[in-house]
Order: structure tokens, then sequence, then C-alpha cells
């Protein structure tokens, strides 16, 4: 009877908790533990980001090359009209539709030429682009990417981009051209160097990317959304990051021209200007 007290007696004795010091404490390790690792967490998204759309703007590329290679080396075209106060890619571009007031959707993708070569919306959009298409239901924008207007490109009417160079003095400094369009792939010297497709300031207007050489003027912008950079495809196949040496901060309208007065912003352009056909 005494031992079975004894062992009655050491089953109830309780065991003794955290006392509110002690939770505190290792509420507050926590914390620090978390507030250490949620930065490098989210920069490891950001690269994850990054890397998923460098693979979008190469797959992209495979796909110019492959469409290319089906039609007797001429690439997509990369054409535009007018539409309202700006522009929107022709209905047999590689990408249809869009302007001002009505952004590329996931049907106009799918009925751009360069599509079949694609096979798939989600290769459009980057990951981190946050833009929304407009409308109540908030949907994000399934477009990301436009391509250098001097690949296969036409602007309104039918014009090049070197003869709308040509016929538009109205640019502040406009120059000859000291570029030139090209459709065969087999015209572009130097693939290694010429950009193709590029990570565009987000939900663009079009397919066609515009630049004038000779110009302090960013006609479109591209985007900064990968740390200040983005991710470029070029004619021989590869694609790159590059690092901005200004921010480039989103426009509210896409049409507007902007000129680079900022010395990092104008090196920034004037690389870009490099990496079009000679």
């Amino acid at each position: 009877m005494k031992g079975g007290n004894t062992m009655n007696s050491e089953q109830n004795r309780s065991v003794p908790g955290f006392t509110l010091i002690e939770l505190l404490v290792v509420i507050a390790i926590i914390a620090i533990l978390a507030g250490m690792l949620l930065p490098a967490l989210s920069k490891a998204k950001g690269k994850a980001h990054s890397i998923h759309c460098l693979g979008n703007v190469k797959q992209l590329q495979l796909a110019w090359t492959l469409y290319a290679g089906d039609h007797d080396d001429t690439g997509p075209l990369n054409a535009i009209q007018v539409a309202g106060d700006c522009t929107k890619s022709t209905a047999d571009s590689w990408v249809t539709g869009g302007g001002t007031t009505e952004p590329i959707r996931k049907e106009q993708i799918e009925r751009g030429t360069l599509f079949p070569y694609v096979g798939s919306v989600e290769v459009c959009r980057c990951p981190s682009d946050k833009s929304v298409l407009p409308g109540p239901q908030r949907e994000r924008s399934p477009f990301s990417y436009a391509l250098s207007s001097f690949l296969n490109g036409l602007r309104p009417n039918g014009q090049s981009v070197d003869a709308w160079v040509t016929a538009n003095r109205g640019f502040p400094g406009s120059q000859e051209p000291r570029f030139r369009t090209v459709q065969k792939l087999g015209h572009v010297m130097r693939p290694s160097e010429v950009f193709t497709f590029a990570d565009h300031q987000g939900s663009p207007l079009h397919g066609h990317y515009p630049l004038v050489t000779g110009i302090d003027l960013w006609i479109e912008p591209l985007t900064g959304r990968h740390k200040q950079g983005a991710t470029l495809s070029f004619a021989d196949g590869h694609a790159e990051y590059w690092k901005w040496h200004s921010p480039k901060p989103k426009r509210e309208r896409h049409c507007d021209v902007v000129e680079a007065t900022d010395p990092g912003d104008r090196a920034d352009l004037q690389r870009l200007e490099r990496a079009v056909p000679q």
C-alpha cells in the first residue's frame, strides 16, 4: 500500500513548463532567425524569377530561329499599325493586336505567327511582371516581351524602321540611320551582339520594340524589375541579363517618348543602340 501511494503521488506531480520569460526568449530568437532568413529567401526568389525570365527569352529566340528555318530564312513579321493615339501589332505579325487601351491578351498571343513554335502562352510572361489588364477582374497580363523593330519590323504604312527615321526629322538630334532593318537571319551581322527579344516594361502595347539610334530618347521603356536589370536574347541563340546603370521607373503611358537626361540612363540607351543590326 505504501509503495502504491508513492507511485500515485509521482504520477500526480506536475511537470514544470516554460516560464513567461523563457517563452519570450524563444519567440525573440525565432523572430531574429526569421529576420535573417527572409532577405535571403527574397533574394533567392528574385534570382529564380530572373533565371525563369532568361529561359523565356531564350525559348522565344529558339522559336524565332525555327520559324525562319521554315520560311526561307525570313523571320516572323514584326509590324505595327496606328491604333487610336498609339499603335498595335498587325494581324499577320508574330503577336497580334494591342493598343493604348487594350494591351495584348492570351488570345492575341495564340493568333500570332510565332505561337505554333512557342507552344505556350506562359513563355510570353515574365514571372516578376506584376502588371494587370484593364478591367475589374485585375487579371495578370500574359505578355512581357517585345521583338526588336530592326528584325523584319515595319512601321505604320509599311515603312521600314530605316525609312521611318529618315522621314521623321522631328526627333531632336536625329541623324542618318546608322543601322538597318533585316528580314533574313543570314543578313544579321554580328549575331552574338544583336538583340532580338527584350524584357519589356509591364504589359507592352504590341510586340514591336522601337529604337532610334543617334538620339537620346527612349521611344518605349525596357524594364528594370530584375534588380535594376532586364533579360535579352540574341540572334545567335544565347540570352543575357543586363544590369542597368540607372533605374527604369514604370511609365503610365508607353507611347510617351522620354529623354535620357541622366548619364547612367544615356549609357544604358547607347548600349542598347549598339545591339542592333549595323
